[in-house]
């Protein structure tokens, strides 16, 4: 996922590069959210 952010961004950005480090507690964090979430109200809501 990294690398896919890095290189949409550099495309945006002319002159950018772009370095991180991952932390494993962060990254088990993200890894125990739900991959799927039900956004219809919120969809509902904006239209």
């Amino acid at each position: 996922m990294h690398a896919e952010l890095s290189a949409a961004l550099t495309r945006r950005l002319l002159h950018g590069h772009i370095t991180a480090e991952m932390q494993a507690w962060r990254q088990g964090l993200a890894d125990s959210w739900p991959h799927a979430r039900d956004d219809s109200a919120t969809r509902t809501d904006w239209e």
